[in-house]
């Protein structure tokens, strides 16, 4: 995760909130999905869904995969299944990622996915799909 800044370091403290945010109990707002290796059910990465807005439909994407488990498929399956959870279960509305300078791999799965660019800046690139967007790609890969 170079181009993001690599692992992120959490105090003891800072680890209990983000896992009681996140994951047990967890928040309306936040979702957080492990992605496995079928084969060996070992951990290779993580998505997650921050910052909820149920009112509005919108909700920002997190993707991350191990560097050594990369360009093997596994991003695509997981954005696939939670595009899914998102759009069909929950009738979810927006998918923004604001995807960090310098992490192309992640623009390029995004894209491959239905996602269009919406803004640039020095920091990131927005990249958002709408309902309709996935509904469209949908049809087409059907």
């Amino acid at each position: 995760m170079e181009p993001v800044g690599g692992p992120i370091r959490l105090t003891d403290a800072a680890a209990l909130e983000w896992y009681g945010r996140m994951v047990v109990p967890g928040r309306e707002t936040d979702r957080y999905f492990l992605i496995r290796d079928s084969n060996t059910n070992q951990r290779v990465g993580e998505a997650s869904l921050h910052r909820w807005d149920h009112t509005a439909g919108r909700v920002e994407l997190n993707i991350k995969i191990l560097h050594g488990s990369r360009g093997q498929g596994r991003g695509d399956a997981a954005l696939e299944l939670l595009l899914d959870y998102f759009f069909a279960a929950c009738a979810g509305k927006l998918l923004v990622d604001d995807v960090a300078i310098g992490n192309d791999g992640g623009v390029r799965l995004l894209l491959r996915h239905g996602f269009r660019l919406t803004e640039t800046t020095t920091e990131y690139k927005r990249l958002e799909l709408t309902r309709a967007g996935w509904s469209q790609r949908r049809s087409q890969s059907e």
